[in-house]
């Protein structure tokens, strides 16, 4: 257990630093972080402990009366500075507290951790107004440091984020925890090949608390547990999008459509039956949540959108769309028809997503004008980085190549790219293996062909080695 521990904070060192900086600054600092359930937030927090020397007031809203809620935060302010007076007495008003707080950071270093704000706003909803009249005034020139913390990302933002908000404005900076890449996911599953990392990515994707689990179980056994009723990976894939939103059922069924490769507007509201205004609507609470996101045609009119977290194709994919079997605790047919198209399920929901986190690592960024797809004319590339008048094509296979054959594809994708008139095309072809080699690099002037487990280990070199200069 520990040592999971310490693989979570070593995939959040960015977001770390940049807390530790905002804590030793010399000035007064409201900080809002936000991001979806077990992403690591309250983790994160606690390895900023064990970094700063400062008195810390951690306090973990929940559903209970305002009374409950203040005199726990004695006992705490008890324990942090050892105040005995407030044991059994605690607080009974928020002026109390914020005065107590007030009067602690005059003399030294205090952070004030509201962790699930959305729950503590929910046990008193004065909160809110109470907080920024504090802030405005008495917490002026004071040693203190807040820390807001939520999993709800749409109360996150009505709260603190909004022009509707009362504390619009008072936040000074915003740090949203996002799920991991896949190098990053690959210090979670040590002593596994990186073609096998793919495949766990595939069932759990990025989120710390999943790869945790993952971790425990060969790629069979986790199958399982992803479809069994009650385990985490089972039920999360409901309560993540239940949580958000009174009504759910649309935003199921568009995260179904897109994990069957439906990728545009407008043949996923004719699917659905749904309006386009509307679909909009859904769209924007998914790409909110970091489970959607959207690519725009490089040389024409459209957009499309992919589900960037591939738990939520594989819950859609072996959840959602078996419901009524599963419910009924009848997985043996479910289990098996995702062990034998584990593969396919990898090409479409994974291999996109990762082959763009790869080249972030390996292709150089200071110049990169735009990335996206292109569709022009019956031409299709579905990866496409454009720098200043070059562009660079991206062909991913999740498959068993020669060289012969991925030489191929590479002259294919150049001569629809001459066919659009493209400048200084380069070609990048990625595969599974290449002459049954799952390390293989072979390039010239036109393109080069290479496999994941190369980009990642160019990903992980410190002295940075580009792929294409």
């Amino acid at each position: 257990m520990q040592n999971t521990s310490i693989q979570k904070f070593l995939n959040r060192e960015k977001e770390l630093s940049i807390l530790i900086n905002l804590i030793e600054s010399s000035s007064s600092e409201f900080i809002v972080v936000y991001g979806r359930r077990r992403i690591g937030k309250t983790m994160l927090i606690r390895e900023l402990e064990k970094n700063v020397e400062v008195y810390i007031v951690y306090i973990v809203g929940r559903r209970e009366t305002e009374k409950l809620l203040l005199e726990r935060l004695g006992r705490v302010c008890a324990r942090v500075f050892g105040d005995e007076f407030l044991v059994h007495g605690g607080f009974s008003t928020w002026d109390q507290f914020f005065r107590y707080i007030a009067s602690k950071a005059k003399r030294d270093p205090v952070i004030l951790v509201f962790d699930e704000f959305p729950d503590m706003v929910y046990s008193s909803p004065q909160l809110p107004s109470v907080l920024r009249e504090y802030w405005d005034n008495l917490f002026v020139n004071r040693l203190l440091k807040i820390i807001v913390i939520g999993s709800s990302i749409s109360m996150m933002k009505k709260l603190l984020m909004s022009r509707e908000s009362i504390l619009y404005g008072r936040r000074t900076f915003e740090l949203k925890v996002k799920p991991l890449d896949i190098v990053n996911t690959s210090l979670f599953l040590k002593g596994r090949s990186f073609n096998d990392i793919i495949r766990y990515y595939a069932v759990v994707g990025g989120t710390p608390a999943y790869l945790e689990i993952a971790s425990r179980y060969s790629i069979r056994e986790l199958i399982d547990y992803s479809i069994t009723k009650g385990s985490i990976l089972y039920e999360d894939g409901f309560t993540v999008v239940s949580s958000e939103v009174e009504e759910p059922r649309i935003h199921y069924a568009v995260l179904s459509m897109l994990s069957k490769g439906y990728r545009r507007l407008g043949a996923i509201a004719n699917r659905l039956g749904v309006r386009l205004n509307i679909l909009h609507k859904y769209m924007g609470l998914l790409k909110l949540l970091d489970i959607v996101c959207e690519r725009r045609n490089l040389i024409g009119k459209g957009r499309y959108y992919y589900i960037a977290d591939p738990y939520h194709s594989w819950w859609s994919i072996g959840v959602y769309e078996n419901i009524d079997l599963l419910e009924k605790g009848i997985k043996k047919s479910v289990y098996n028809k995702l062990l034998e198209e584990l593969d396919n399920i990898v090409s479409v929901t994974t291999i996109p997503i990762i082959t763009e986190q790869l080249l972030h690592y390996t292709l150089p960024q200071g110049n990169l004008e735009n990335a996206g797809f292109i569709l022009h004319k019956d031409i299709e590339f579905d990866y496409v980085l454009k720098y200043g008048d070059k562009y660079v094509i991206v062909e991913s296979k999740w498959s068993d190549l020669s060289s012969r054959e991925a030489e191929r594809i590479a002259y294919s994708a150049l001569g629809k790219a001459y066919a659009l008139k493209l400048n200084n095309p380069k070609i990048i072809v990625v595969a599974r293996t290449i002459d049954n080699r799952e390390e293989y690099y072979s390039s010239n002037k036109n393109y080069v062909l290479t496999t994941f487990n190369t980009l990642y280990k160019y990903s992980t070199i410190h002295n940075q080695k580009y792929l294409i200069e």
